[in-house]
């Protein structure tokens, strides 16, 4: 079953790094990380993203945006790097072994996950090249 949390993760992205943020200092007082400046640009850069993909129109989206909003599909993820091994020392697990194994709902998230990147890159190659297409 889905939670509230994980479907409307920015509304509770501070409250999260907040907990962790708690649970680290009893555990570890000198861990030094910015749980509220991470939670922040996480949570703008996520609403910018949003906007910029269904607000404008598609005759209005010049290939500056989606080159914009593609990247922040890897500066998101890597302002996460910092949350998540605070969550990891808070859990006393600092290298993160009790979750490094995949299992085979794991392959088949990454098998989904690659076939969605190959559309997404297939739709940008019709984009940005489309007498290639024709």
């Amino acid at each position: 079953m889905l939670s509230s949390r994980g479907i409307f993760y920015i509304f509770f992205t501070h409250s999260l790094f907040t907990d962790v943020d708690t649970r680290l200092r009893d555990k570890d007082p000198d861990y030094s990380w910015s749980p509220n400046l991470i939670a922040t640009l996480f949570v703008l850069l996520t609403i910018i993203n949003r906007v910029a993909d269904r607000v404008m129109p598609e005759a209005l989206i010049s290939g500056w945006v989606i080159l914009f909003s593609a990247s922040l599909w890897f500066v998101l993820p890597a302002l996460l790097v910092p949350a998540q091994k605070a969550i990891n020392a808070a859990c006393s697990d600092p290298n993160g072994a009790s979750n490094r194994k995949l299992t085979a709902a794991n392959y088949v998230w990454l098998l989904l996950g690659l076939l969605l990147w190959a559309v997404v890159l297939l739709g940008l190659a019709a984009i940005f090249m489309p007498a290639a297409f024709s």
